[in-house]
């Protein structure tokens, strides 16, 4: 069963790790840490649900440690990802209305039934993550507005921290439940429901949100700001 759930967590890595190799990846009982990480962008992008208008161009981890509960309780308790600092890079897609083509084999919000749900998919929606530190920089398209004879203008750019945040599985009701529960809603259904919450407090905002209350918002910036406000995540996937 451990070899089972090294392989599963492996091929988490894989997938969300721009360059990784199983040496990279040593669990030594419970834990298991890796330094100075690139993260793929579109990985984050589709577990998190950031909105389409933003597209994700750097994401960097320092220290990414995995606690992995005892094997008898796997299918019920969530491996812990804990990360110290991720440093985050957005900016704000012209082409909205072009899909992406994917770069990377992340899965979508949903699989198709050859596929299958297997453990590793298990794994890796039922993660707890615990991010210490993240930093925000989010790059707009700016914008600008005459006063009087002048003009005046905003950086194209946000910074914001986010300290203490945590993800967690939930069920239906957006309640943090043990994983079988949480799992019990997709029975008897044709496609797998997963339920995710985020807790999170925003630190600290530089740049034109701070300082000028005629910022330019653009359409970017406000459905960044939405996301932040409110993130609740449902992902579905067909079995």
């Amino acid at each position: 069963m451990e070899s089972i759930l090294a392989r599963a967590l492996e091929y988490t890595l894989n997938c969300w790790l721009k360059s990784f190799t199983r040496d990279q990846f040593k669990l030594k009982g419970h834990t298991a840490q890796l330094f100075n990480l690139d993260i793929n962008g579109d990985a984050i992008h589709t577990c998190t649900g950031l909105p389409r208008r933003l597209n994700v161009t750097t994401a960097k981890v320092g220290k990414l440690k995995i606690i992995v509960p005892s094997v008898i309780n796997v299918q019920t308790e969530p491996i812990v990802v804990q990360i110290d600092r991720l440093d985050l890079v957005l900016e704000e897609r012209d082409d909205i209305d072009k899909p992406k083509s994917p770069s990377s084999p992340v899965s979508s919000g949903s699989s198709s039934k050859g596929s299958g749900y297997g453990f590793a998919d298990k794994i890796a929606d039922g993660m707890t993550l615990q991010v210490h530190t993240v930093n925000l920089l989010f790059e707009t398209h700016g914008g600008a507005q005459r006063v009087g004879e002048a003009s005046a203008s905003w950086a194209p750019m946000a910074s914001i921290t986010i300290r203490n945040l945590l993800l967690y599985t939930t069920n239906e009701k957006w309640e943090v439940v043990n994983l079988k529960e949480a799992r019990n809603y997709s029975r008897g259904k044709e496609n797998i429901y997963v339920f995710k919450i985020t807790i999170q407090r925003t630190d600290h905002l530089n740049g034109p949100l701070e300082f000028n209350a005629k910022l330019h918002i653009t359409e970017g910036l406000r459905a960044l700001l939405h996301f932040m406000t409110g993130f609740y995540l449902y992902k579905q996937r067909r079995c």
